[in-house]
């Protein structure tokens, strides 16, 4: 299928591992011109060398999305400078390790502010795109209340992008852009938070009895969804959130 992204630019962060990659691969695949990032030199480098067929249509940059003063240097010299942004899809998450008040501070960066700060770069240039497009990377977390300590702040700030992400739609439908979401289940990726599960343990077998197909997600099955919103093809859906997770969640998506 064709989806019209052929010679379109497309900003992807956390693009070289998991689901960001798989969408990176997809929107490659699909003709796109593709701007992403990673945070280490070794994730960045095997990026390039896995995509080096597809003729310099790819860069690729280390920038750690929570250093603002970063990203916006990053976007100026890499999207801003060209002058062309049709598809943003806001990918980037991660486990948070600190504890009490500190793991709220990070969480507030990592999984909502650095997602607000992308977007007011970005903004003028889908705008003027005609067909501009923001994707948030999400998660079940969203919705959840039974998560463990480590994880209620994190579940909180998906739960405030989820509402930001409608708030956005709501402004910039009228200026042209789409505004939708994906939300994950788990997903197995290597050297991700479900690489290579032993399905013998408590909280792997619960998790896979909630899919309706007792398996764990892959990050082309969320790609394939990110890419097709993005996508001038989906160019009547709005304020909408995908659930991709296998229906683990049993409750109708309103």
């Amino acid at each position: 299928m064709n989806l019209g992204l052929d010679g379109k630019t497309a900003l992807v962060t956390g693009g070289t591992r998991g689901i960001g990659r798989a969408t990176v691969v997809r929107l490659l695949s699909e003709g796109a011109n593709v701007v992403t990032c990673g945070r280490t030199e070794a994730s960045v480098d095997a990026l390039r060398q896995d995509t080096s067929q597809d003729h310099g249509r790819l860069k690729v940059d280390i920038v750690d999305v929570r250093d603002g003063e970063a990203v916006a240097r990053w976007f100026d010299s890499s999207v801003a400078a060209s002058g062309r942004l049709d598809v943003l899809v806001s990918n980037v998450s991660m486990a948070n390790s600190a504890e009490g008040e500190q793991r709220w501070a990070e969480g507030l960066q990592i999984d909502l502010l650095q997602h607000v700060r992308l977007v007011e770069l970005a903004t003028p240039l889908l705008v003027a795109s005609g067909i501009g497009s923001i994707t948030f990377v999400n998660s079940l977390a969203n919705v959840q209340i039974d998560v463990p300590r480590a994880f209620e702040a994190y579940a909180v700030f998906k739960a405030g992008l989820l509402n930001y992400a409608a708030q956005l739609s709501l402004r910039l439908n009228k200026k042209g852009v789409r505004v939708n979401s994906v939300s994950p289940g788990p997903i197995v990726t290597p050297d991700g938070a479900w690489d290579s599960p032993d399905t013998t343990t408590e909280i792997y077998k619960t998790y896979i009895a909630r899919s309706g197909f007792k398996r764990f997600g892959t990050p082309e099955e969320v790609a394939d969804a990110i890419v097709f919103l993005a996508s001038p093809l989906a160019s009547w859906i709005s304020n909408v959130n995908v659930r991709i997770d296998g229906g683990a969640v049993k409750s109708p998506n309103f």
